[in-house]
């Protein structure tokens, strides 16, 4: 019997994969950094703070500190509709009524979320874990120790758990957390067939977790 479900963030909660790239890019060009499209998008993953540590890592950690600010701004911009689909929203207030524990495991910075997500939204989640959280733990996904956190923190076995995801990366913490890995696919999803092939279940919308559940 399923007790919890974790979600990643980008990609399963909401839908703002563009408006990172765009945020990224326009703050890359404004500090003179070079960079392809394609490297862009293969560093996305990891959240802003390492994708800058990686683009540029001769940087101290002012520079990484002003790059931050300046891409969260642009991504504040950006993201100011609310970009949350009823599914989704339909789907974690259905599973609180069934008495399922929600948590969230992401690579996304806490001010990043709480700029985007409206606060009913946010109270469905009984705990989060965000960049920062991780950043201390040294849990950066695939890392499973996040993700082993949240079950410590609800209680539950690992095979009362679920875990949410769109990324080869959410893929690998689940199997090294030893947790069932339910795929589903966004516009962004990179190494499709292997990520796939580490899943319990594939979804193309949230609300058909129902059918597992």
């Amino acid at each position: 019997m399923i007790k919890a479900v974790v979600f990643d963030y980008n990609g399963v909660i909401i839908n703002d994969y563009e408006y990172h790239e765009k945020a990224f890019k326009e703050t890359l060009r404004k500090n003179g950094i070079g960079f392809t499209d394609k490297k862009v998008r293969e560093l996305i993953g990891p959240g802003t703070i390492k994708f800058f540590e990686l683009i540029k890592p001769d940087a101290s950690r002012e520079e990484i500190e002003k790059l931050v600010e300046e891409k969260t701004k642009y991504y504040r911009e950006l993201a100011k509709e609310d970009i949350i689909s009823e599914d989704v929203k339909k789907t974690l207030i259905g599973l609180k009524k069934k008495g399922i524990k929600l948590g969230l495991l992401t690579h996304s910075s806490r001010k990043q979320i709480d700029d985007v997500v409206d606060k009913k939204t946010l109270s469905l989640f009984d705990i989060i874990l965000a960049e920062e959280d991780l950043r201390k733990m040294d849990a950066y996904k695939p890392k499973k120790e996040g993700l082993l956190y949240i079950t410590k923190y609800f209680d539950c076995g690992k095979k009362e758990t679920l875990f949410v995801g769109d990324m080869l990366t959410d893929a690998l913490t689940a199997k090294n957390a030893g947790i069932r890995f339910v795929f589903i696919s966004s516009p962004f999803t990179k190494e499709l067939i292997e990520s796939r092939k580490l899943a319990f279940k594939e979804i193309k919308k949230l609300s058909e977790l129902f059918h597992i559940i």
